[in-house]
């Protein structure tokens, strides 16, 4: 793992992929930072993919029965679109 210090408005870039990563604003025990990708690669908090890779789980065992859609435990600003599963901002 590779460990980077960066001040707000500052950036780590992966350019073979197009990823730019900003530091936006920095608390106490919170970073909220900025990504650009590209449309073809997906951007997902780990625990939303670990509860996407949980429903495609609970789904390929309980064939024909009716699962949840796709919104685990998250802030109110925020949803899954459970057609896709992506994070989308709720305005």
């Amino acid at each position: 793992m590779l460990v980077l210090s960066r001040r707000i408005g500052q950036e780590i870039v992966l350019p073979t992929l197009g990823i730019t990563i900003t530091v936006l604003r920095n608390n106490r025990n919170q970073v909220r930072l900025g990504i650009e990708a590209p449309r073809e690669i997906r951007v997902v908090r780990s625990d939303i993919a670990h509860h996407m890779e949980n429903l495609e789980r609970d789904s390929k065992t309980q064939k024909g029965r009716k699962t949840l859609p796709c919104r685990p435990g998250l802030d109110p600003s925020t949803e899954i679109d459970p057609t896709i599963c992506s994070v989308r901002s709720a305005s």
